[in-house]
């Protein structure tokens, strides 16, 4: 739920300081998953319905309705479609966003991968050439 925290910590403090924010795995739309959980956070990450017909929490809609496009270009989605913990696994993809998707990797192993290493080092060396 880290990047869902990063978003609305921007919707609630701005950007102005933020070149860039990187995200490993997050369900941007939410996760079937959290359907099981009982409390804020799992109500809040929550996926209704199939991958076609779904739909995100209403916490997450109201997030999405009150970021702008340039906001959002601010992300790079980091994600898999091998991911065990999101699903659909489409729903970590976040519009206007960078987003980058790799496969045979699982949610946990995001973290350790070297694939998803390189892109996240490329990725920070891209927003430190970027102009202020």
């Amino acid at each position: 739920m880290g990047g869902q925290e990063d978003r609305a910590y921007l919707r609630d403090h701005g950007s102005q300081q933020v070149r860039r924010v990187i995200t490993l795995g997050t369900p941007h739309q939410g996760t079937g998953l959290a359907n099981f959980g009982l409390g804020r956070n799992s109500r809040q990450m929550r996926w209704t319905d199939d991958a076609n017909t779904g739909q995100a929490s209403q916490w997450l809609q109201q997030l999405e309705a009150a970021e702008d496009a340039a906001r959002r270009k601010l992300f790079v989605s980091i994600f898999s479609h091998h991911d065990n913990i999101v699903s659909p696994q489409q729903s970590s993809r976040l519009p206007d966003a960078v987003n980058i998707d790799v496969t045979g990797i699982g949610h946990v192993a995001l973290a350790f991968s070297p694939q998803v290493h390189d892109i996240v080092i490329d990725e920070i060396r891209r927003a430190s050439a970027a102009p202020a």
